[in-house]
């Protein structure tokens, strides 16, 4: 079940000739959710190299949410394109994938932060360690 964005946030992104997603379109809704599914977990997984996932902060879900609704709307443009002599019609659907990676591409690069969200540790001192050795050879400890 997708957490960060709904099935109303996609079809917000859609042109309103292929905005309609239910049980009897395709794609449908059970696929539509499936693939919300996918992209969540890609951007959680991106996010995760940086930030403490799941993310929580009411500011930094919103643009998760901004970015997981481009993706998943990209994904329906590009299925509904199918058989569309139209390039343009395409290319406005790059134009979401785009704007969506650029922005994951800057959070991880930190040129743009989840305001309220807590950053992971940092992998180079594993937890649970000390800074220096607590033993220490040819040397009475106690």
């Amino acid at each position: 079940m997708p957490r960060y964005h709904s099935l109303s946030d996609v079809q917000s992104r859609l042109p309103s000739s292929i905005a309609t997603i239910d049980a009897l379109t395709e794609p449908n809704a059970d696929q539509v959710t499936a693939w919300m599914d996918e992209v969540e977990a890609f951007v959680e997984g991106q996010l995760a190299t940086r930030y403490q996932v799941p993310i929580t902060g009411t500011q930094s879900i919103l643009i998760v949410r901004d970015i997981c609704s481009d993706l998943t709307a990209y994904r329906v443009w590009q299925f509904k394109a199918m058989g569309v002599d139209d390039p343009e019609f395409r290319n406005q659907a790059e134009v979401l994938r785009q704007r969506a990676m650029e922005k994951l591409q800057a959070i991880l690069q930190g040129t743009m932060v989840l305001p309220d969200q807590a950053e992971a540790p940092s992998s180079s001192t594993p937890a649970g360690t000390f800074p220096e050795p607590i033993f220490e050879r040819e040397r009475i400890q106690w």
